[in-house]
């Protein structure tokens, strides 16, 4: 089974780590605008919730639901998206958990 975790763990700490992610970018743009309905639907529904982000990645929606009062645990596969995210929340000054699955 660790093995298997591993090859899994590669791709997207490669991704995180390496930039691949800012590559697939356009890739990803015709989701822009039910990304963006998406994000103001869980948005207004923030505040004193307790969110679970599950695949959370670097955390941005992570730490942008925290923000907005909600209560957030992110996990993600990829400990090096974790330790980003991580990052990001003690630079902007956001309080929270991130758990990296192991």
């Amino acid at each position: 089974m660790g093995d298997r975790l591993e090859r899994e763990r590669s791709f997207p700490n490669e991704a995180f780590v390496g930039g691949i992610r800012v590559s697939l970018s356009g890739y990803y743009s015709i989701t822009t605008h039910s990304v963006r309905q998406f994000e103001a639907l869980i948005e207004a529904r923030a505040n004193g919730s307790m969110v679970l982000e599950y695949g959370c990645g670097i955390g941005s929606h992570a730490i942008a639901l925290s923000r907005l009062g909600a209560q957030v645990l992110g996990i993600d596969i990829s400990d090096q998206a974790i330790r980003m995210a991580r990052e990001a929340a003690l630079a902007g000054n956001v309080r929270g958990r991130s758990v990296s699955r192991s």
